[in-house]
């Protein structure tokens, strides 16, 4: 495999390559990737804050619905093309007090069931566990939208977000973040 950086005799357009292929290509517009997709824009929001719910999320065969786990994160964009491809990461720093299986689930707007869902086994009680979620999806509107992660574990027992049996850790710098980038068509 042979990677190599190339750019136009003005200096106005490059592409990483990969055995002579464009892999990812830029210009002074921002990055384009693969069938020509510019990343359009990029909303985050990040938290060390404290937070804890008692509603569990069970670890079973249904999506996710609103009314399981308790909503630790949520965050609004206004895309600017309704072709865009919304890509969304999710990293949550989530406890228990008791063993348990830790879910994250994503929610947009008012909908009821789940986009995705991530799940990780804490094996220990008062642990701490980092969960991550991706989704990608087409995103279909031009008007604001929210994301919401909801989290808990499968059995009954405290959750806490940020830190272990609702006390902060690391001084408030063990953080949960939802990152949403916009790729134009």
């Amino acid at each position: 495999m042979t990677t190599t950086v190339r750019s136009d005799a003005s200096g106005t357009y490059g592409a990483l390559q990969v055995n002579g292929a464009d892999v990812v290509k830029f210009d002074a517009t921002g990055i384009i990737l693969g069938a020509g997709r510019r990343l359009a824009q990029i909303v985050t929001y990040s938290t060390g804050a404290v937070a804890t719910g008692t509603t569990p999320l069970p670890f079973d065969n249904t999506i996710p619905q609103s009314t399981e786990g308790d909503q630790y994160l949520s965050l609004a964009i206004t895309p600017q093309n309704s072709a865009s491809i919304l890509e969304i990461t999710i990293v949550a720093m989530l406890a228990s007090s008791v063993v348990n299986n830790m879910t994250l689930a994503l929610f947009q707007d008012s909908a009821v069931s789940s986009l995705a869902a991530s799940t990780m086994l804490l094996g220990i009680a008062d642990g701490i566990v980092a969960i991550s979620l991706n989704h990608i999806l087409t995103i279909g509107t031009t008007s604001t939208t929210t994301f919401k992660v909801r989290g808990g574990g499968s059995f009954a027992g405290t959750t806490t977000l940020n830190g272990v049996a609702g006390i902060v850790r690391f001084g408030g710098i063990l953080s949960s973040r939802i990152i949403i980038k916009e790729y134009l068509p």
